[in-house]
């Protein structure tokens, strides 16, 4: 496609803000009504935003006012306008219908060679490629997906079941110590001996170690049950499966294809 330099120069407004004639209305005897808004003069202001767009290389907003103010004027300028700016969009199917109309409308255009290079170039632009279209694959059961979480999931199973077999090891202590306190408190009481602060301390220190018994086994219960779920959601699956027929001269060949 060939490239052509944008020149302001080529923005054009052809006869577009008419002769104004003053003149003074007769008096009338019925109330004064409210001036209508000319169009022509609207079509020029719309013009004229349009064109600081333009020069500020926002095309896409220029389109918009030259579009607004062709709708009010129908100056076939506003057409080579809105062509230009397409053009320098790059949209080729946009601005060579409309490089084309101006010329039918303005047949003696100053800048028709111009424009026909223009059109020229615009006719050579490759067509935007169709959509794709979705290709006959073979039926998919269960696609898979990248086994990386799938990793972590069984790396931090494999973690909490771990951590929940050391909690265990204090576990097993703290029971071992609680049933001493027990056994040696029980010695006492069937003995008849007497209830001092060495009986009372064991007692304490039994019941402490129920207390952690308990929290610790609590513990390493939750951790060995999230391990466990973790690594049941982690297990590898099968990433893609297919299930493809193929004729042959004795029959057919079912085929099931499958990545684990």
């Amino acid at each position: 496609m060939m490239v052509v330099p944008r020149c302001a120069s080529w923005l054009v407004w052809l006869l577009l803000l008419p002769t104004a004639v003053a003149r003074a209305d007769p008096p009338s005897s019925s109330p004064p009504s409210l001036p209508n808004v000319d169009p022509e003069a609207e079509a020029r202001a719309l013009y004229e935003v349009g064109d600081r767009h333009f020069e500020l290389g926002e095309y896409d907003q220029a389109i918009e006012y030259f579009r607004r103010a062709y709708e009010r004027s129908a100056r076939p300028g506003l057409m080579f306008n809105m062509a230009q700016a397409y053009r320098l969009t790059h949209d080729c199917a946009h601005a060579l219908p409309l490089y084309r109309d101006y010329l039918r409308l303005e047949p003696e255009a100053s800048n028709r060679a111009k424009i026909e290079e223009y059109i020229a170039a615009m006719a050579q632009c490759p067509a935007p490629p169709p959509p794709p279209s979705p290709s006959p694959a073979a039926t998919s059961i269960q696609p898979g997906y990248s086994g990386h979480s799938e990793r972590a999931k069984r790396i931090a199973g494999f973690g909490m079941l771990l951590g929940g077999l050391g909690l265990s090891a204090p576990a097993i202590f703290f029971s071992v110590q609680a049933q001493r306190s027990s056994s040696e408190i029980s010695r006492l009481f069937h003995s008849g001996g007497p209830w001092d602060a060495h009986a009372e301390s064991v007692d304490q220190q039994g019941r402490n170690a129920v207390i952690g018994e308990a929290v610790l086994y609590s513990l390493a219960s939750a951790a060995v049950l999230g391990g466990t779920l973790l690594c049941i959601l982690g297990r590898p699956q099968a990433r893609s499966q297919r299930l493809t027929f193929s004729p042959r001269t004795d029959g057919g060949l079912l085929t099931f294809r499958g990545e684990f």
